[in-house]
Order: structure tokens, then C-alpha cells, then sequence
């Protein structure tokens, strides 16, 4: 239960969570209340792959490592568009 999650935070208190998740390698800003433990925080999906890798690593921290290279051959990087729909509702709000 959710309750469970908040009594637990309550015992340990917020500080100490928020401090040992940057430990662990989360750089996104945590919430300072029992929320957090609600899941109230957005985290950026590197961040909790290398929360998740701490963890799997014996609670040392594990420094993301990103390919960008395939058999010598660089990766692409896909150029952001935006959806001819997106435009639209932008154009429609701001024009």
C-alpha cells in the first residue's frame, strides 16, 4: 500500500532518501515532502537506469555509458520534427 511507502519515508525521513539517491546518480530534482515516496517526482529515464545499475551494483554508483559507435560505424541521431498535428494546435494557440 501507498501508505507503507509514505511511513517509511516518515521513519527515515525526506533528506536522507533525496541525498542518497544523488549518491546513487540521480541529478533530476527530487520533491522534499512524503510525496516523493508517492512517485510525485519526475525522473529522467537516464537517471533511473543509473539508479537501477547502483542498485544491481551493490549500491555503487555506475556512470552511464552511451554507444555511439556500432562496429565502427557512428550512430545516427534521428533530427527531432515536429508532427504536422503539433504545429497545427501551436499555430491555432499562438497564431
Amino acid at each position: 500500500m501507498n501508505t507503507v511507502a509514505a511511513q517509511v519515508l516518515q521513519g527515515l525521513g525526506v533528506e536522507p532518501v533525496r541525498k542518497l539517491a544523488a549518491a546513487m546518480g540521480l541529478t533530476t530534482p527530487l520533491g522534499a515532502d512524503l510525496s516523493l515516496a508517492l512517485g510525485t517526482s519526475e525522473v529522467k529515464p537516464v537517471d533511473l537506469a543509473v539508479g537501477y545499475a547502483a542498485l544491481a551494483n551493490g549500491g555503487r554508483r555506475v556512470e552511464p555509458q552511451f554507444i555511439l559507435k556500432l562496429g565502427g560505424q557512428a550512430m545516427r541521431r534521428p533530427e527531432p520534427q515536429a508532427r504536422e498535428w503539433a504545429m497545427g494546435i501551436l499555430r491555432e494557440l499562438f497564431g
